[in-house]
């Protein structure tokens, strides 16, 4: 592979100016209520920062070595799982042993985190904790604003420190790598010491490309591939360059790309996000430069991951040595993918999410186009499934851009491939079962329209009873009106008898209530219950509101809808009453305090 020369750096923001302020967020190990990290994450993406989102349940080691590479000026993680004074602590123990002092940690965890441990944390280096009388006093745009005024005050204090980067960068410093990269994005490369990346004289990193419209699985399938480099290739250095939109509105970004990437946690693998900026493209104009300082840092394997792209976008090309177009097969027509413009460049393209119905007839589509649209024919084309473990499609392109990444990387040997025997094809429910949603909804739908059947049935009868007795009583019984509605009545009480049941086991429960006291039978156990309480003032109270209902086509509609407790169909409860021997158990985890 011939060496290639980088251009100088080039910024996204003018020099001198401030950059937009980097958090990675997180919800704690073991936590899975992320509801308010999320809303402080989007408090932030509108407040104008560029916010690394990792998701739910993620460790400490994982959050620090995210906000090392990232270069995040703080990370916010909420912890609502109780072990938040070990949590706290250990991330900033964390970071300062991989030499970020300077990376501010917020925390919050409703009533869970109680004052005199906030006060402890905070002693112990954690910047504030929000308890929840302040997410009541400020809310969440307040939070957020002070949040981003400390973090922008400590993230200008660390740029105040000299650090010898590109002797840094050589030895693979993280910390470095990622100032670097951040000095160039800011458009302060002259910090840098001049072309000092760009000029070191070392091979570049192999760039593989990889592109493809919003929501086709681009992140899940990189990380499929980096689970195989990283464990085919033990010497092989990868880096990963992810590239998110910046909102217009706000100029703040959201780099979710981590959220789906699992085995970038691996000392081999370096990932950064980059929000496009002002770059006006799917790719960030600084990726370049970020290579120049990467292959100074000795990576051997540059994956550009890019934002989501339209029909006419191929940007990547510009900067990849090879090329992966990602999609689904929802694109429409046959006449839609003459418009991708990727389909006439991409070394490689993964018809994604293949277990979509007619993923197999849109391959076949790509595949003719990309043979009537290239000579060469040199497109390999493969359905992937980047959700699915050890997925046959997946292994196939990863052997693919290994044959390809050999001619251009050393480091790099097809023979050094794992065979692994593709996982069979299996489903979560039983092939028998697969409609069980379905049918449980058809059948609630069926039992509903036969309930109001029943009721109309009993409705009419009734209505037939009181006409029989009031013609009985003006014409003495000996019309013929009266005669037929004795006949029709006599048809009627037959079919109607198990509903009559029914009610009459309903009514035998009313009575039940309405006396002083009864037993319900729990595990072999009668329990005793009081039918009534008295209040305040005196007044006996019924534990059971009853219904008080005449009609009995309305009592078969309450027992076949409602029921009373601990009847079917259960809605008031499984149990008759509620127990009285047991104290209630509530693990407390919200706005409010334990008191």
């Amino acid at each position: 592979m011939e060496t290639r020369v980088l251009p100088s750096p080039v910024g996204e923001s003018p020099p001198g100016s401030e950059a937009p302020t980097r958090f990675v967020t997180a919800a704690a190990l073991y936590d899975g209520h992320d509801a308010a990290i999320n809303m402080v994450r989007r408090g932030l993406v509108a407040a104008g920062a560029e916010v690394v989102h990792l998701g739910h349940n993620r460790a400490a080691s994982e959050i620090a070595k995210a906000a090392v590479e990232e270069d995040a000026a703080a990370v916010a993680v909420s912890s609502y799982q109780g072990g938040h004074m070990e949590f706290y602590s250990f991330l900033r123990q964390i970071l300062d042993a991989q030499g970020a002092p300077h990376i501010t940690i917020f925390g919050g965890g409703g009533g869970v985190i109680l004052p005199g441990e906030i006060r402890t944390l905070e002693s112990r280096g954690i910047a504030k904790v929000f308890s929840p009388d302040e997410g009541l006093r400020l809310g969440i745009s307040g939070m957020v604003r002070r949040m981003v005024e400390e973090a922008r005050a400590c993230a200008r204090r660390s740029l105040d420190v000299r650090l010898d980067l590109e002797a840094q960068v050589s030895q693979g410093s993280p910390v470095a790598v990622a100032r670097a990269i951040s000095r160039i994005e800011s458009g302060c490369a002259e910090s840098l010491g001049g072309d000092a990346f760009p000029r070191t004289g070392r091979r570049g990193p192999v760039v593989l490309g990889v592109t493809g419209t919003g929501g086709a699985g681009k992140s899940s399938l990189v990380d499929e591939l980096v689970v195989r480099f990283t464990r085919d290739f033990p010497e092989l250095r990868i880096a990963i360059v992810a590239i998110d939109p910046t909102k217009r509105k706000t100029g703040g970004a959201l780099l979710g790309d981590r959220i789906r990437m699992n085995a970038v946690y691996s000392p081999r693998v370096f990932l950064r996000s980059l929000a496009t900026r002002s770059s006006g493209s799917e790719v960030s104009s600084c990726v370049r430069s970020a290579a120049g300082v990467l292959a100074h840092a000795g990576f051997e394997l540059l994956i550009v991951e890019t934002a989501g792209i339209g029909q006419g976008s191929s940007a990547v090309l510009d900067v990849a040595d090879l090329s992966l177009y990602v999609m689904t097969p929802e694109f429409g027509g046959p006449t839609q993918l003459e418009k991708i413009d990727m389909l006439d460049f991409a070394d490689f393209v993964a018809m994604n999410k293949s277990d979509r119905r007619g993923a197999e007839d849109a391959e076949r589509m790509v595949r003719r186009q990309t043979s009537r649209s290239r000579a060469d024919g040199d497109c390999f084309v493969a359905l992937t499934r980047a959700s699915r473990f050890n997925d046959p499609g997946v292994n196939e392109l990863y052997a693919s851009i290994v044959r390809r990444l050999e001619v251009l990387a050393p480091c790099v040997k097809s023979s050094m491939v794992r065979r692994t025997p593709s996982a069979p094809v299996t489903s979560v429910l039983p092939p028998g079962r697969e409609g069980h949603l379905r049918e449980a909804a058809d059948c609630v739908r069926k039992y509903r329209l036969r309930t109001r059947s029943d009721v109309e049935a009993l409705r009419a009868l009734e209505a037939l009873e009181g006409a029989e007795k009031l013609l009985s009583k003006k014409a003495a019984g000996s019309s013929e009106a009266v005669a037929a509605l004795r006949t029709e009545l006599n048809e009627r009480r037959p079919v109607a008898s198990p509903l009559l049941a029914e009610v009459e086991e309903l009514e035998e429960e009313i009575r039940k209530h309405k006396s002083g006291r009864t037993s319900y039978r729990v595990r072999d156990r009668d329990i005793a219950v009081e039918l009534r309480r008295p209040s305040l003032s005196g007044l006996p109270i019924p534990r059971v509101a009853l219904p008080d209902l005449a009609s009995r086509a309305e009592l078969l509609r309450f027992a076949r809808e409602e029921g009373l407790p601990g009847r079917f169909p259960f809605a008031a409860g499984v149990y008759p009453f509620k127990r009285e021997d047991e104290l209630p158990t509530r693990q407390f985890a919200g706005e409010g305090t334990p008191e």
